[in-house]
């Protein structure tokens, strides 16, 4: 059993009055995954497909409630009863969430961002400010069902630093000075700061590695 890649592409007009059609952040990070890391997804899928099927469509479900809940609050600046199907992965969140909303910035929820030089675009989950820096950071929210996986800390963090590095072309006067990936499980909740522009610098770089690896891929014309 073969566990395709999610495709997802952005089409709009920009202000110049030209076309684009890109991908996603997200499809080009599923297309380019690991192919050790796809194979273990696979075997997992064939061992079990129905079981395996159930979770992966009930945490899905889990992740979108939880995402909505978030932006939620985010937009009425104060955190809201947490719905009871996602009770324990929102406990977890909501004092990191209060102490984010307590801050004076502005927040930034569900950005589309579209960088045409490079050829991609996504939605970003939220800009505001974070207690640790003066700045704006860029935020991603994950969730997951146990466990917080090494490759998935990194997708994300590969995710953010994509995002912030098209947000100049939107939003040229509002420097992004961090990211902050969150990965909450019903248990806990791990925040990854990266403060560091040489750090996000190499995010970036990583990640238009990925995306050159996707056209290659997407083309068939291979490396």
């Amino acid at each position: 059993m073969f566990l395709p890649p999610t495709m997802r592409w952005y089409s709009f007009w920009d202000d110049s009055g030209q076309f684009h059609h890109l991908p996603s952040v997200t499809t080009i990070l599923d297309v380019t995954m690991a192919p050790a890391r796809r194979s273990r997804l696979t075997q997992a899928l064939a061992s079990r497909p129905l079981a395996s099927t159930r979770q992966r469509q009930a945490a899905s479900q889990r992740g979108d409630r939880l995402d909505q809940w978030f932006k939620a609050c985010c937009q009425q600046g104060k955190p809201l009863p947490i719905p009871a199907a996602i009770a324990q992965p929102g406990r977890q969140l909501k004092p990191y969430l209060t102490q984010l909303l307590s801050l004076p910035h502005p927040r930034y929820i569900n950005q589309p961002v579209f960088n045409p030089d490079q050829g991609y675009a996504g939605t970003l989950d939220l800009v505001a400010g974070h207690p640790l820096t003066p700045g704006l950071v860029l935020y991603e929210l994950k969730s997951t069902g146990y466990k917080i996986w090494p490759d998935a800390i990194a997708d994300a963090e590969l995710q953010a630093a994509a995002y912030a590095l098209a947000w100049p072309y939107q939003y040229p006067h509002l420097p992004i000075t961090a990211l902050a990936t969150l990965h909450v499980t019903p248990y806990s909740l791990k925040e990854n700061l990266i403060l560091d522009p040489d750090a996000i610098a190499q995010l970036q770089h990583q990640f238009l590695k990925r995306l050159r690896g996707f056209g290659a891929a997407y083309s068939g014309r291979g490396e």
